[in-house]
């Protein structure tokens, strides 16, 4: 799950993406283990470790998508694929152009 829907362009705003193991019945699984990989499309990047292992932080967790350089085409988006054994979940952050100049 991502706190923004949308982030600016300019290489310094992003978002924080949240995730957690949960079962078949939507409930978290504090003691799930294994490494959460993620794959960016899009001019963005992953700000923290890659993959993430969540037997370390109890089953959930978050890193932090960054735009990447200038963006000038508003309709552009950024999609973060996250794998790990159980399953594999995307999410799309839309990224506006800066009013900035840079």
């Amino acid at each position: 799950v991502a706190d923004d829907n949308i982030i600016i362009g300019d290489g310094i705003d992003m978002t924080r993406l949240v995730f957690r193991v949960l079962d078949r019945f939507g409930n978290p699984r504090a003691l799930a283990g294994g490494k959460v990989s993620f794959d960016v499309q899009g001019p963005g990047e992953i700000v923290g470790d890659n993959p993430f292992d969540l037997h370390e932080a109890g089953g959930a967790a978050a890193v932090y998508l960054r735009s990447k350089g200038a963006v000038t085409d508003a309709s552009t988006v950024v999609t973060v694929t996250a794998r790990h054994p159980l399953g594999t979940v995307k999410v799309s952050i839309h990224i506006t152009p800066s009013i900035l100049p840079q």
